[in-house]
């Protein structure tokens, strides 16, 4: 009876530490201690229950509707959730009082909402529905696999839609979009609850707050505008409003077409939003207005200095289908502009199809020593459409460039053009850098845009040639943060390539020397695969 008592107390010490281990792992946010946490709830440990509460909460707390989404998925898959525990008969109501806050106490019901056991999780949602922020929890709940659990969900959700704030609704339409999606058997019940929440919205969207909406997460948003723009909710003023203040493209995708599809639309509106901040509202009012009048307008062709090409793209079809104007031309004659970033770059979308597109890359090689950045980079855009691989030299140039955004664009140039300077080349420019890099005494910011795209052009030489390079590499203290990137790269070996005996043997040879830097097990596949690629 002593022994027995002493491994009870030693057990439950044990189980105690590592529970507090947990918590702390949670604390720091790290979520994958989240269900052995919320084993805490089962025990009769206030301490344990009070700061397993605390952890849990500040996790929930920050986590988006999209995230609280997927651990509704996943959240009974993690663990066993302690299989010893009679779930059954836990009841959480009965240590309310344990927690240091009401809110704690919700976020353990919510989250038990999505416990494994259907008596728990029943309990749970019952529970929490009057609690604020409870409706995304219940709503996500109708998609339950327990019929009873699904049934209690549904009473819930329809007694807190009579009193929730109307963020809570908002919030809990994604949450609707993913059951319906879903597709339970009980998809009346998630009609019914559907045509609540509608009813409610439409009583309330008169004195809907635009500044609340546009400040909610971004997936929510797209459930909202979904809702809102799928009939004349709103009137157009504040229709309007949204379309102008919303800045992803998606949702102005949305509110454009309830716009054209619920509300009138004047060529003068279509007029005012091809002058609008954001490229993708623009593209639409002018497909909208092409789609009217079906013909060329006049101001039609000062789109073709559009800053988006896209918008571009489309004026020149409209141009060349409708009237005569030669584009080309007319961006030639633009060149002498302020700006010029626009005439450039339709010179080399207009001239890269074309034979003499070599001609029209002389228009451009000068703007390559322009003082604006911006310039730069719009040329070498230019040159890279016209000139192709041809250009390498040019590219090879600019990406050894100390500004980042040139450098950049050089980078996209080669990679557009499927040019492959040579591992062994790389790898001595990086060097190079490297070596001036620590004799100069500059800042490594100073360079480290260039070494970047050295490295992503390395890994994409042909993987036995950028082998012994990539390891020489991995022994460098200044590239420890592509460590990971490399090491992935050196996994990757085609088994068709053919290798050389010298090469062979080098690439043994730095193996050899560097065997410090390459984990042994990857060192020992590579020496393998080299006695069938010889």
């Amino acid at each position: 009876m002593f022994w027995t008592k002493v491994e009870k107390e030693r057990l439950k010490r044990a189980y105690r530490a590592r529970m507090s281990q947990a918590i702390s792992g949670l604390e720091a946010m790290d979520i994958s201690g989240l269900s052995q946490v919320y084993c805490a709830a089962a025990t009769e440990d206030r301490e344990l229950i009070r700061s397993g509460g605390r952890a849990i909460g500040m996790v929930m707390e920050g986590m988006t509707m999209r995230q609280v989404i997927r651990l509704s998925e996943h959240f009974r898959q993690y663990t066993s959730m302690e299989w010893d525990i009679d779930w059954k008969n836990v009841d959480i109501r009965q240590k309310k009082d344990w927690f240091r806050s009401d809110r704690d106490y919700f976020w353990i019901l919510a989250l038990g909402s999505f416990h494994p056991n259907g008596y728990y999780r029943q309990a749970c949602l019952e529970e929490m529905a009057g609690y604020p922020g409870a409706l995304p929890f219940l709503v996500l709940r109708l998609n339950d696999w327990v019929g009873e659990v699904r049934l209690a969900a549904a009473r819930a959700a329809a007694k807190r839609l009579e009193t929730c704030p109307l963020d809570e609704v908002f919030a809990a339409m994604m949450a609707l979009d993913k059951v319906k999606r879903s597709g339970r058997k009980d998809g009346r019940t998630v009609e019914h609850i559907g045509t609540i929440m509608a009813e409610r919205l439409d009583q309330e969207a008169g004195s809907l707050s635009v500044p609340s909406v546009l400040s909610m997460d971004y997936e929510v948003r797209k459930s909202i505008y979904r809702f809102l723009f799928s009939g004349r909710r709103l009137d157009q003023e504040t229709a309007e409003l949204f379309l102008n203040q919303e800045k992803h493209s998606y949702c102005q995708s949305v509110i454009w077409t309830g716009l054209l599809t619920y509300y009138p639309c004047s060529m003068e509106m279509a007029d005012c939003y091809l002058l609008h901040r954001s490229s993708f509202v623009r593209r639409k009012a002018m497909e909208y207005k092409y789609h009217v009048l079906k013909c060329a307008w006049p101001g039609v062709e000062d789109l073709l200095l559009d800053a988006n090409c896209g918008i571009r793209d489309l004026a020149a079809y409209i141009l060349k289908k409708h009237s005569q104007l030669d584009i080309l031309a007319f961006y030639e004659k633009h060149l002498k502009e302020p700006v010029p970033v626009p005439a450039i770059l339709g010179i080399g979308e207009q001239g890269r199809a074309l034979d003499d597109r070599h001609g029209l890359a002389d228009l451009v090689l000068p703007y390559l020593e322009h003082e604006s950045e911006k310039v730069v980079r719009g040329a070498l855009e230019a040159v890279g459409m016209l000139m192709g691989a041809e250009g390498e030299e040019i590219y090879w140039k600019y990406l050894l460039d100390t500004r980042p955004c040139i450098s950049k664009a050089a980078y996209q140039c080669i990679r557009k053009n499927g040019i492959h300077p040579g591992a062994a080349l790389l790898y001595r420019e990086q060097e190079k850098w490297r070596k001036s890099d620590e004799t100069a005494g500059k800042s490594q910011d100073f360079v480290c845009h260039i070494r970047r795209y050295l490295i992503l052009l390395l890994i994409q030489e042909n993987s036995w040639d950028r082998l012994p390079y990539l390891i020489f590499l991995l022994k460098d203290e200044s590239l420890k943060e592509y460590r990971d990137k490399l090491l992935g790269a050196l996994q990757i070996r085609s088994l068709y390539a053919r290798v050389d005996r010298k090469q062979a043997a080098f690439i043994k040879q730095v193996l050899a020397e560097e065997a410090e830097a390459v984990p042994e097990e990857l060192a020992r596949a590579i020496v393998f695969d080299l006695k069938f690629m010889v």
